[in-house]
Parts: C-alpha cells; structure tokens; sequence
C-alpha cells in the first residue's frame, strides 16, 4: 500500500520547492521526498507520532511542526505543493473539513498543488475506520471553492487481487520481502486499479483515489 500511495504522489509532485505534509504521522514520505529535491515540512496533531518522527528523520533535514488545531503556523503563501494522505476522508462533509482545506489554501502559493489520496466509496460502505464515506463528488464539491480539481485517479481497490494475496502469503512464509517483489505487487495493484469498471466500484466498499487540484 505505501508502495502504491508513493507512486501516485511522486507522479505528480515537483522536484523542487516547499512540501508541506500535512497529517504526516510518523513522517513516511520524508525522506523519499527530500531526495527529489523538495523542501519538507511534516505537520500533525498526533505529538507522539510527531516525537517519532523527529527521532526517525531528525539529521535528515526534514522539518515537523506540532500546529494549532484550527491553525497552520506557517505564513500566507509559504508552501508550493501539499500532499495529504489517508487524513482528510475522516474530515470528509464536516466544519474541520471546511476549515482545514481554507488554512491548506492560505499556505499554498498561487497556482500551488494540492495532492490528496483518500477513501471514496459509491456504495456507501467504507474500510470500517471512516465513519461518513464520501464518493468523488464529495471531494470535488468540497474543492471547488478554493481550487480547481485538475484529475482523479484510482490508486488502488478496496482489496487485492488472488496473485497479490497468493504473493504476500508466499512472503509470510519466507519471512523475507524484496524490493523487487513489493515493486511488482504494486505495479500489478496500480494496473488493477486504473482498469477498474464503474460496475466494479459500485460493488466494492471502497477504493483509494488520488485527487490532483490547484490553488484558485
């Protein structure tokens, strides 16, 4: 899965700039964005994860910001790019919601990205952790005062394919994964999700979409 979710977002983050993380638990993107030539900034509200975080990257010239609740402690048009992922779909259709996206577009330059990976649903059933799913409309209707939404994808379904599960248990087994072996799962989950029918969604619980929008 974090295989699939960095794919998506390297895909379409510049290599240079300011990144700002937001709800970056335990700072998983950092490095891997660092060394593409990108400024990081990591902010959550979760201090443990935060504390983690600084102890796992703190010599790595990455930075994580402990912020207000309904305040990004950063000036107005500080960042270039901002990726969330797995963060807003509990935020979805709520007045944090609302607040978050406005305090993400006051940070972001004019013209800056916004990246989000997040739970959609079209059954109105979700993974179990989302109390309220959202579909892409939701997401797009939220977006559209602030930001023009420029694509969405589909980065994975709501569960993997007979090969992927056949290949993680024959890891098990081994009690070894190789690179190569987590490239191939996800390159096939990737294929599996971007071929995925609308008839096919409606019947899942859920799939992860990545959502590419620019600041208004």
């Amino acid at each position: 899965i974090d295989r699939l979710q960095w794919r998506a977002i390297k895909a379409v983050i510049p290599t240079r700039g300011r990144l700002l993380d937001f709800g970056c638990g335990t700072g998983r993107f950092a490095r891997r964005i660092r060394e593409l030539g990108l400024s990081y900034t990591g902010v959550d509200t979760a201090f443990d994860l935060l504390r983690f975080a600084r102890g796992k990257h703190g010599d790595s010239g990455v930075n994580f910001v402990y912020p207000n609740a309904t305040h990004l402690p950063f000036a107005d048009a500080h960042f270039d790019v901002c990726i969330v992922c797995m963060v807003f779909q509990y935020l979805s259709n709520t007045p944090r919601g609302e607040t978050t996206l406005r305090e993400i577009h006051r940070v972001l330059a004019p013209g800056g990205r916004l990246v989000m990976i997040e739970q959609a649903s079209l059954s109105n059933r979700s993974s179990g952790s989302v109390a309220v799913p959202s579909t892409e409309g939701d997401y797009i209707r939220q977006l559209t005062p602030l930001f023009s939404v420029t694509s969405i994808s589909t980065v994975r379904l709501g569960g993997f394919s007979k090969l992927t599960r056949k290949m993680i248990g024959l890891t098990a087994r081994l009690r070894f994964v190789t690179s190569l072996m987590l490239a191939l799962m996800a390159r096939l989950e990737a294929v599996r999700g971007r071929r995925a029918s609308l008839d096919l969604l409606r019947a899942l619980a859920y799939y992860d979409i990545r959502i590419l929008a620019v600041k208004k």
